[in-house]
């Protein structure tokens, strides 16, 4: 099921704390104890208001480093923040 790409953004910055850069697209950086540890974009295009399925799922795995059903409970508010940062802990990330 596509997700809004504002819910994403929203997700990303006020839920787990990643920073906001703007570039050519909007850039978001976790940064934890001075190390980068997960970096995703999104488009700047009105055009493009929704993530379908597939890029969730790249954007999940690839630049999340978590599942895509971990970020669907994200984004549904059954997991937060300390539950992503034990997550990427577990697996030596941060």
């Amino acid at each position: 099921m596509p997700v809004e790409t504002a819910d994403l953004e929203r997700c990303l910055e006020r839920d787990l704390g990643f920073r906001r850069d703007e570039r050519h697209h909007h850039y978001f950086k976790l940064v934890v104890d001075g190390k980068e540890v997960a970096i995703t974009k999104t488009s700047h295009s009105k055009k493009v208001r929704t993530i379908d399925d597939s890029m969730l799922a790249k954007i999940a795995r690839i630049d999340l480093h978590i599942s895509p059903a971990f970020l669907r409970d994200l984004l549904a508010g059954r997991k937060g923040r300390d539950d992503y940062l034990a997550d990427l802990k577990q697996k030596g990330l941060c």
